[in-house]
């Protein structure tokens, strides 16, 4: 069982273990990944995460679903115990190869912190994008902030942070665009699930012109 924590701790964004989760079977598509990520894999996105894996017979493997993850959120945002999982929730990993053990990218979902939305200082190489309250991006690590206000809670607003984060080679910079067209999709997707006034300010087409 996951451990909640009250209001603390800080964001775990990805939590990709060695090895795909246990019984997980992935369906192969014709893009040559699955629909076990929820509804991104478009042919773009399916080729994106097809580069950042160097592999043609990229798979995924399901974690939670968006609806469950979405109802986490919903629940940690307006539940009357205000409880947050620290570590975030897991959608799906993606991996070069359904036998492969040796790299892998994971996409995740959290509740953002207040201490995350203030001015902090970015990661070496991030390039910053025009993507919902927030977004920056690393060869290795895409993050979003965005905005949902839920019109069936009496219009409260929550941020959620989404996050695809590489696992195992390090990357050289020239693929900040690839990996946050990944977790923009992800972040569409939920907004959607989760029934985000205007799909939390994002756009079905994400803008990956950095901001100079």
């Amino acid at each position: 069982m996951s451990t909640a924590l009250l209001l603390c701790g800080c964001l775990t964004a990805c939590s990709a273990g060695d090895e795909p989760p246990d019984g997980a079977e992935p369906t192969t598509t014709e893009t040559g990944l699955t629909d076990e990520c929820g509804n991104i894999f478009t042919p773009v996105v399916a080729s994106a995460a097809e580069e950042i894996t160097g592999s043609t017979e990229a798979v995924a493997y399901k974690v939670l679903t968006p609806a469950e993850i979405a109802e986490k959120l919903i629940h940690e945002a307006y539940g009357p115990e205000q409880i947050y999982e620290v570590g975030g929730y897991d959608l799906c990993q993606i991996w070069p190869s359904a036998s492969s053990f040796f790299e892998s990218l994971t996409i995740s979902h959290s509740t953002a912190r207040q201490f995350e939305l203030e001015d902090v200082d970015l990661p070496d190489g991030s390039l910053v994008f025009p993507i919902g309250r927030r977004a920056y991006a690393t060869s290795e690590t895409a993050v979003i902030y965005f905005d949902c206000v839920i019109p069936s809670a009496g219009g409260r607003s929550t941020t959620v942070t989404t996050v695809a984060s590489r696992m195992g080679l390090h990357p050289e910079p020239g693929q900040e665009s690839t990996v946050m067209r990944l977790a923009h999709a992800a972040a569409f997707d939920l907004a959607g699930e989760m029934g985000c006034e205007d799909d939390g300010g994002l756009t079905e087409e994400p803008d990956l012109r950095p901001v100079e």
